[in-house]
């Protein structure tokens, strides 16, 4: 069995370079689903972000009171 932190760097890996986020998402949960790791997914999802932090990709959530332009 693959270990969960090395699903979670495939995965991650995987969501650096994505262009088909879509499919990306199907073969994901397609994966989880055969071989029944669907349970783990809050956990992947942990490891995914910390993997992508770790590698300057941060995620965040902006709220403003302002519309926000780009400049």
């Amino acid at each position: 069995m693959i270990s969960r932190l090395d699903i979670a760097e495939v995965i991650a890996k995987k969501t650096l370079g994505a262009k088909d986020a879509a499919s990306l998402k199907t073969a994901i949960a397609s994966y989880l689903l055969e071989e029944g790791r669907v349970n783990e997914l809050d956990s992947l999802v942990r490891e995914v972000i910390a993997y992508r932090a770790a590698h300057d990709h941060v995620e965040a959530t902006v709220v403003s009171a302002y519309p926000i332009t780009s400049e």
